[in-house]
């Protein structure tokens, strides 16, 4: 199997009318669509949608189903790579699709500024303000304004690596 990781991807609408999230008669598997936007330069606009299918089982199940997932929410998926046959109904061929066998789900937040964007979140993934600066972290805070970001010198010098002129190495 390979380890695949999915981030800031959107729970699909339902196909055909169809519900976005199938859950299982027994209840210990539920599958799901994803999209999620990428680029290409071939495609309209430089984006194009890719979407995979979601399996999920067991107790990853219970706890995904206790999130209420629906179509549009935006969640961050680890799991599994696999390939899903089966036979068509209406061709009666053998066909095949590449599927995500889910070990964790969580909800992301998308980035929107839209009021209504987080309301459909749980309050543990954020109501779409930023958290507080804090001042810890480095030695003497963060400066104002620090965005994360801070270029290297202009005289080439690497703050993060200083070297010994004593080294014969260096």
């Amino acid at each position: 199997m390979i380890k695949m990781t999915v981030t800031d991807a959107f729970v699909s609408k339902g196909f055909e009318g169809k519900p976005a999230i199938y859950v299982s008669e027994k209840g210990d598997f539920l599958s799901f669509k994803i999209g999620k936007r990428i680029y290409d330069k071939r495609a309209e606009n430089n984006t194009r949608w890719l979407n995979l299918t979601v399996k999920v089982y067991n107790n990853v199940c219970e706890r995904v189903k206790a999130m209420n997932l629906k179509e549009g929410s935006c969640i961050h998926i680890s799991g599994r790579f696999d390939m899903d046959s089966w036979t068509d109904n209406d061709s009666g061929r053998k066909v095949s699709a590449p599927v995500l066998i889910a070990d964790d789900v969580e909800y992301s937040y998308n980035g929107s500024k839209k009021k209504d964007a987080t309301n459909d979140l749980p309050p543990s993934a954020g109501n779409g303000t930023p958290p507080p600066a804090s001042s810890g972290g480095a030695p003497g805070g963060n400066p104002d304004n620090f965005d994360g970001f801070e270029n290297f010198p202009e005289d080439g010098t690497n703050p993060f690596f200083t070297v010994d002129e004593n080294d014969p190495n260096a």
